[in-house]
């Protein structure tokens, strides 16, 4: 309950605020006083703005007062006198901003029909001010360049309710490292089209182009008073201008503005669309337009274009047709056009699109057009003539050598992107990756290199017969980001089917009537298309590049064509690469699996070998070793000879019988397939240790079973490394580790202390060779690592699968 009680109060004191100022509003209009209310943030400079401003109108004949807000003291109001205006204080007492009431309070004091200025100073605050109607005329809303280029993003609400914007302290925007075109970009961005006035009250720049604004805002408040002629606009010719004129002082004052910020905005040394914007807002200041254009040209065509209309920055600059041509005209004339009478008098010309405009191409040193300047529909009555032609001609000269300079710069910067573009095209056709992904990165970077706003890459595949083809995209690049969608285009459909049946690049200046055209669902309206095959050494077409532009971004070129194909030239030998590389895995892969076959097979055999030496062998053995037991039992002891012959052919036998098992065991240990690799190691190491003479140890923690390939393998591998050992290494020590990680990956690792070997020389050995092959089959690891004198340590990493 509570809360919304407060809300109740506030929006009745709201409520109250309004109709007292809309009573303030009409006593204001009925007396003929334009008023102009300012707030800011404490510190930005509104008093000594209100100042000189004060000062400047007291010293040009004007009748000027103000009203200072202040939480207490009057320092201000004094301050403020001294220009010698009449000027009350009113003291908040706490409160953080002016209402209407306390405004009213202080009026009876002055014959308002005796004031052309009413100035009031609201208290330093940007949040409650923005709330309270005073009923001025006009509402200043300051920025100081010590507060930032974001503060219109921090307190939009202030700015969306001002009527103007003034960025004071300009003398110290270096030293501040104030941003003047992000400020205006933040301001834009809250206000569309509201008007900004960058000055130093301290230096005195832009102070002109200020008591202008004030000036033209008193003249449209009262119905057009006699013009105000500031110092400054006299000075400029250093006389009055004729009266028949009365617009002259304007332009004088506007012109020098206009230049100044023309100056400033090419020493920024921006692109040619900043730059674009910054002299569009310039000249709607300058000629209080309706309806500007400024356009970069290149090869007569328009390129980066700003239109502000209606106070509103366009986000898609587009022109009528008819306007277009009219457009299209000027640049062909290379010359400065001003209403409709001079284009009626030329032969051929278009009727202008625009009741009133002047236009100027801007030429750089070979009279080439760079840029084009066009202001239209004033939003005073006074038409646009000679005089307004002059100043956008000076301006159109000074802004060629900015277009044709951001022009130089723009080339070096595609040249500098095209050098690292090419890195990447390089280091893409080395990357071993599928066609797919190779053949979108490829068309990303050459989309951003030759600055379209979309573009795709696909490959050739098979339709609905393996004979009939297709081309096919699995994405589409826009604002830097891949958008997955996958499409099909036949022989003939669209812009990729007809490259598929032409085999030849195409491009597009007017994509939405091309035949070709098949808008896709994630771009907007596109203009301007290019698209290349990507072809083979044997001409055999694998794929497409096509790339997009919007309108104002420029049209492609053959030459935009050309490097397209140079850079389809090069997926192309990547993308068979990449088959190439598949197919060779393929083969690795058939390989691998015959060997696998081929080692199981050997395994098998190995056991039933065993088997029968063990089952048919030794028992033949057996026999034979019983039966001469039996023959020796039937030689007389008169005849020791022979029943010696046949004791030592006996145990001849028995030693054969011993050796037999041994054999067999080694082929394939029984133990292995009953007991597992534990128990197999075990006995490899026990016996090992015995036949070779070096000690053994065996290090292991195996809790379970394995799977009976990878028990086989590190078998093998640990069978293999010792019988290493005992023949190569002369090692009197071998140690066995084996460790299981996370019951997902087993460690082998055998260990000697002998002579060691360079690995590097002896890495083609048959023994080791098969080790490492035995562990490839399984998906795992084998290491070897030696040096003379340094032991031998063999390690195998491998997935339990």
């Amino acid at each position: 309950m509570s809360g919304t009680r407060i809300v109740e109060v506030r929006a009745g004191i709201l409520k109250k605020n309004d109709e007292l100022a809309r009573t303030l509003r009409q006593r204001f209009e009925t007396a003929g006083v334009y008023v102009v209310n300012l707030v800011s943030s404490p510190g930005t400079g509104k008093t000594a703005l209100l100042e000189r401003t004060m000062r400047e109108l007291v010293a040009g004949g004007s009748r000027v007062a103000a009203l200072v807000g202040d939480l207490e003291t009057d320092n201000d109001a004094r301050r403020l006198a001294r220009s010698g205006a009449d000027v009350q204080q009113i003291n908040t007492h706490g409160r953080c901003h002016l209402e209407a009431e306390m405004i009213g309070d202080f009026l009876d004091a002055w014959d308002l029909s005796q004031l052309d200025y009413l100035f009031i100073e609201n208290v330093g605050n940007l949040v409650c001010p923005s709330s309270y109607d005073l009923g001025e005329a006009t509402r200043v809303v300051l920025l100081s360049v010590t507060e930032g280029e974001d503060k219109p993003l921090k307190y939009p609400t202030i700015f969306n309710s001002a009527d103007v914007a003034i960025i004071t302290k300009m003398d110290l925007a270096e030293a501040c490292d104030f941003d003047a075109a992000a400020a205006q970009a933040s301001i834009e961005a809250v206000r569309p089209g509201m008007q900004i006035v960058p000055l130093s009250s301290k230096s005195g720049v832009g102070m002109g182009a200020w008591l202008e604004l004030l000036d033209a805002g008193r003249r449209d408040n009262d119905g057009g008073a006699r013009p105000y002629m500031t110092e400054a606009s006299v000075a400029v010719d250093h006389a009055p201008l004729p009266s028949a004129d009365p617009v002259g002082p304007a332009i004088a004052v506007a012109a020098i503005e206009a230049l100044y910020d023309c100056a400033r905005a090419s020493a920024l040394e921006p692109d040619a669309l900043a730059l674009t914007r910054a002299l569009a807002a310039a000249l709607v200041r300058t000629f209080r337009a309706d309806d500007v254009v400024v356009a970069a040209v290149v090869d007569s065509t328009l390129a980066s274009k700003t239109r502000i209309r209606r106070h509103t920055l366009l986000s898609s600059p587009s022109l009528t047709q008819e306007e277009r041509t009219f457009i299209d005209w000027l640049l062909q004339q290379r010359q400065p056009f001003a209403g409709r009478a001079q284009a009626a008098r030329a032969a051929g010309a278009p009727e202008s699109p625009w009741p009133d405009v002047i236009a100027v191409p801007a030429l750089h040193h070979q009279g080439h057009p760079v840029a084009l300047l066009l202001v239209a529909a004033r939003r005073v009555h006074d038409r646009l003539g000679t005089p307004d032609l002059r100043v956008l001609e000076t301006i159109a000269q000074q802004a060629a050598v900015a277009f044709n300079r951001a022009q130089l710069l723009a080339q070096l910067d595609s040249w500098s992107r095209g050098l690292e573009a090419l890195f990447k095209f390089s280091a893409a056709v080395s990357s071993e990756r599928d066609p797919i992904s190779l053949v979108r990165d490829m068309a990303e970077h050459a989309a951003r290199l030759l600055k379209a706003d979309g573009g795709q890459g696909g490959l050739v595949v098979p339709g609905d017969t393996p004979e009939d083809l297709v081309m096919q995209s699995s994405a589409y690049w826009h604002d830097g980001m891949w958008l997955e969608r996958t499409r099909r285009w036949p022989r003939n459909v669209g812009i990729p089917g007809v490259v598929l049946e032409t085999e030849f690049p195409y491009l597009c200046a007017d994509y939405a009537q091309d035949p070709a055209h098949e808008p896709p669902d994630d771009m907007g309206d596109i203009q301007y298309a290019v698209a290349v095959p990507i072809k083979n050494g044997t001409d055999d077409v694998l794929g497409f590049f096509e790339l997009h532009r919007r309108d104002g971004n420029g049209a492609f070129s053959w030459q935009d064509a050309a490097f397209l194909e140079s850079v389809a030239n090069m997926a192309a030998v990547a993308i068979e690469n990449a088959r190439l590389g598949t197919a060779l895995a393929l083969k690795n892969q058939e390989m691998r699996a015959l060997s696998a076959r081929h080692v199981t097979r050997l395994e098998e055999e190995r056991q039933h070998i065993a088997r029968e030496l063990h089952d048919e062998a030794g028992q033949a053995l057996v026999g034979v070793k019983l039966s001469l037991q039996a023959m020796g039992r039937l030689v007389p002891t008169e005849v020791p000879a022979l029943r010696g012959q046949l004791a030592h052919l006996r145990a001849q036998v028995n030693d054969a019988a011993t050796r037999l098992k041994v054999l067999a065991r080694r082929l394939r240990p029984p133990t292995l397939d009953r007991l597992g690799l534990d128990m197999a190691l075990q006995q490899l190491a026990q016996e090992s240790g015995e036949h070779y003479g070096f000690e053994v140890h065996l290090l292991q923690k195996l809790d379970e079973r394995l799977p009976a390939e990878l028990e086989t393998a590190l078998f093998r591998v640990t069978q293999e490394a010792l019988t290493n050992a005992a023949a190569h290494a002369a090692a009197q020590v071998v140690e066995i580790r084996v460790e299981i990680f996370d019951r997902a990956t087993i460690d082998l690792r055998i260990s000697d202390n002998g002579v060691g070997f360079d690995p590097s020389e002896r890495s083609s050995g048959l023994g080791l060779l098969g080790m490492r092959e035995r562990v490839n089959m399984l998906g795992g690891q084998f290491a070897v690592t030696s040096a003379p004198g340094e032991g031998t340590t063999i390690r195998v990493t491998a997935p339990i699968l």
